[in-house]
């Protein structure tokens, strides 16, 4: 049997006893349907490794404090989110995409005047500072290490909202995914 950091049980508890009880803000899926989609669709892409991590748990941070947006989550979840992956000792570049992913919808939309957002995520993009429309705060994401990371889980993110998975489902796939997450452990 392989080794398993003991924060598994940790995030597996987090993806399948709490996001599956509620839904995505504004869509007919729960959280973890989405979260698991967007890593579903990180591999489609064949994305590496690290980054279909990031993608799994790149909104962990709405189940880890409450609401403070009047019904659409937690303004700085991805922040909060990496704290929590970073605490555990997930790779820094893990620990970073998820961290950039809402400042990757910022420039996506603030870059791209065609850029489309879900109803839900234009209203959380209310609370995330919303459009990066200033030149050199654009400049600067533009130019974070993190910055191809972060667009490729936004890029998931973006197209994660379509299947809702039941809780079985949700944990079959998390257990398939737990070799992938046990290499972005760096302790």
């Amino acid at each position: 049997m392989r080794f398993q950091p003991p924060f598994i049980g940790i995030l597996r508890r987090l993806i399948v006893s709490e996001a599956t009880k509620s839904s995505y803000i504004g869509e007919n899926i729960s959280k973890a349907s989405h979260m698991v989609g967007a890593a579903r669709c990180a591999q489609n892409k064949w994305l590496d490794n690290e980054i279909v991590v990031a993608c799994l748990f790149h909104d962990i941070g709405h189940l880890l404090a409450p609401d403070d947006t009047g019904g659409y989550g937690v303004a700085n979840h991805a922040q909060i989110g990496a704290g929590l992956l970073c605490a555990l000792q997930l790779s820094p570049r893990i620990c970073d995409a998820v961290f950039h992913h809402v400042n990757a919808k910022r420039y996506a939309v603030g870059s791209d005047p065609a850029y489309v957002l879900s109803p839900a995520s234009k209203e959380t993009l209310k609370f995330q500072g919303g459009p990066m429309v200033h030149a050199p705060e654009r400049y600067k994401f533009k130019n974070n290490p993190a910055f191809e990371d972060a667009m490729a889980v936004r890029d998931c993110d973006d197209t994660s909202k379509m299947f809702d998975l039941d809780k079985h489902e949700v944990a079959d796939i998390f257990d398939e995914m737990v070799p992938i997450i046990t290499e972005g452990y760096v302790g």
